[in-house]
């Protein structure tokens, strides 16, 4: 315009010359705002997060040390089969043990240090990768808001990838097909308000996001989180 101010505004992706939509154009100004109202139905409170995070790290930590334990273990009884191989080989060089014996020494500890060695490989921290995704995960969902608000376009549209599936505006009105993790945020979303619910030692509702955590594919953008 002559004050030269930019409006945008979206328009059906369908309508064209040959086909007329009979949805209205809406501004960006006014679509952001039906979005952060969306929003508003699935942050959580930063007490809930922080309770939330406690109660997450207390009842997996024994379970989490064990795993590094046992990965400990291997990786020290890898370095003594390595010790084992240069103990065997000096026993050959002094013709204490024929060159036979040390070959088929040699490979029975050689194939026992690539089996340990797979192991760590596969070693699945799966406690550890948990705790850590959803520490993300309650992080992003407080602050969900507040990022879609700073954020660039690019960092908007990432965000609202992360929440649904498949979106239609009709009539200034979002349907919204959200990801599973984010359906159980919706339903419990009054418990979540009501301190005295999740303030007690009740883990019902950590569990609700442990499973469907667990069965979803969370956004890459809250790798940065």
């Amino acid at each position: 315009n002559k004050k030269n101010v930019i409006y945008s505004y979206y328009h059906c992706t369908k309508s064209s010359k040959d086909k007329k939509c009979s949805q209205k154009y809406i501004s960006l100004t006014k679509m952001e705002k039906l979005i952060i109202d969306l929003l508003e139905t699935i942050i959580i409170p930063k007490e809930y997060q922080d309770w939330a995070e406690d109660l997450l790290k207390e009842s997996i930590q024994s379970d989490i040390e064990e795993n590094k334990l046992i990965k400990n273990n291997l990786k020290r009884t890898i370095v003594k089969q390595k010790a084992d191989l240069e103990r065997i080989l000096g026993l050959c060089v002094r013709w204490t043990i024929s060159e036979e014996e040390y070959l088929s020494s040699k490979k029975k500890i050689e194939q026992n240090i690539e089996v340990m060695e797979l192991k760590i490989n596969n070693f699945n921290d799966e406690l550890e990768v948990w705790y850590n995704l959803t520490k993300k995960y309650l992080n992003f969902l407080h602050k969900v808001k507040d990022s879609f608000i700073n954020g660039s376009l690019d960092e908007k549209r990432l965000i609202l990838k992360s929440l649904w599936k498949e979106h239609i505006l009709y009539n200034s009105e979002f349907k919204i097909k959200y990801y599973p993790w984010i359906e159980t945020i919706k339903k419990d979303q009054i418990q979540l308000d009501n301190k005295s619910i999740w303030s007690g030692k009740d883990k019902s509702l950590l569990a609700k996001r442990k499973t469907s955590l667990s069965s979803s594919k969370f956004s890459v953008w809250y790798s940065n989180c």
